[in-house]
């Protein structure tokens, strides 16, 4: 500390350009444009899909037997509304004076587009966990704990693994309820715990009848309070997500697969810190396992990213506290409306914000700083507009389903 006449007498010295590191990088954003599922050039007033959630069946051939023919549909139709998102701000011409020259610590009026833009970033990965069904969900673009809600009508207990997903709910115009959209699933075989007693099938175990339609559009629900994920036969109990999180996990990793070819990405693992952390002393003290770093990941520039049965396990400090969300390389793509055709558009000076603390490139649209024209001051705007298209049938969900959901 120094001495009291050289506080009085001396000037502090400002080291300029230093400032809180306020971005934190998302991985599963950062994961999706790598992969190529990010589309910059979205148009239109919504977005149709059609989900293919149907198979045909073949059958034993009997010579001279006549065959049925029927013409089937094998699709959903599916669509989506886009959303929108905006920040604001202004300095006043005084401001502006003021914030110059030899005294001036940070340059408030050419960092103010970083800072909007950092709005923005945050506001977007909020929205990746944002439930649209939940009181202004529709204003996010469609996150991931729509799909963290269990039935009403079939329970969930400490003796289940799984909650069946709400057949109440819906996604892009249809229920993610199991059974739903019709087929069927097999039943447990004799001696054999299903994942929900309740539910009467052995469903994710087993197998789906040929038509493949029973979880066509239903995401997978884990119950982490029951004592069955370390002994199905033990006596149904409760239990934590630290007790049986590696279970869990392992599960995800397998049941996510679905037989399925697509390898864009590696599947994601997606916890906040005190879910993340959580899994990490469960594997220190009950496993003696040493955490590899997840080598492409690291090479991405994400560092608490760890290698799980060659998953990626990373933390999200915007990931709700109580969830944690496993993610197949098919379960999702983004999809924003470019910025270019907006500054093409106008006449307001505009100009196309990206960071490579996020997705990157010609999504956030800035206009400013321009001068008000009511008054002395300078005003910026940043804005965007997307939504996000999911499959939830490559989508788990960890919670209390006990509890919550």
């Amino acid at each position: 500390m120094a001495l009291t006449p050289v506080q009085v007498a001396q000037a502090s010295n400002y080291l300029k350009g230093c400032e809180d590191v306020t971005v934190r990088r998302r991985p599963l954003l950062g994961w999706a444009d790598y992969s190529g599922r990010v589309n910059r050039n979205a148009n239109g007033k919504d977005w149709n899909w059609l989900l293919d959630y149907k198979q045909l069946e073949a059958t034993p051939y009997t010579p001279f037997s006549q065959g049925n023919f029927s013409d089937d549909n094998f699709y959903l139709p599916m669509v989506v509304n886009p959303v929108f998102w905006s920040v604001n701000s202004a300095l006043d011409a005084t401001e502006l004076m003021m914030n110059s020259g030899p005294s001036q610590i940070v340059d408030m009026y050419n960092t103010r587009s970083e800072k909007l833009a950092i709005a923005m970033e945050v506001y977007n990965a909020k929205s990746l966990y944002s439930d649209v069904n939940a009181s202004g969900g529709s204003q996010r673009m469609t996150g991931l704990r729509t799909f963290a809600q269990k039935s009403g009508t079939v329970a969930t207990t400490t003796g289940d693994r799984l909650a069946p997903p709400d057949e109440l709910v819906t996604y892009a115009g249809q229920s993610i309820g199991l059974g739903s959209h019709g087929g069927s699933w097999s039943v447990p075989a004799s001696g054999e715990v299903p994942m929900n007693a309740a539910l009467t099938t052995n469903y994710p175990d087993g197998q789906c009848d040929p038509s493949q339609r029973y979880d066509a559009n239903s995401p997978v629900l884990y119950n982490q309070n029951t004592s069955r994920w370390a002994d199905t036969s033990a006596a149904a109990a409760a239990s934590t997500w630290k007790t049986n999180c590696i279970m869990m996990l392992s599960r995800a990793d397998t049941d996510l697969k679905k037989n399925t070819v697509d390898s864009m990405m590696p599947n994601v693992h997606q916890s906040g810190s005190d879910r993340y952390q959580a899994v990490k002393d469960k594997l220190r003290e009950s496993y003696r396992m040493i955490m590899s770093p997840h080598g492409e990941s690291q090479n991405l520039g994400y560092t608490d990213a760890l290698d799980f049965e060659g998953a990626v396990l990373t933390v999200d400090h915007e990931c709700p506290a109580e969830y944690t969300f496993s993610l197949c390389a098919a379960s999702f793509d983004m999809n924003f409306y470019s910025a270019d055709q907006v500054k093409e558009a106008t006449m307001v000076q505009a100009q196309s914000i990206g960071s490579d603390s996020v997705v990157t490139g010609n999504i956030y649209v800035a206009f400013g700083p321009v001068r008000d024209p009511r008054g002395l001051s300078f005003l910026w705007t940043m804005f965007a507009g997307g939504q996000i298209r999911w499959t939830p049938k490559y989508i788990v969900v960890h919670g209390d389903f006990v509890n919550n959901g």
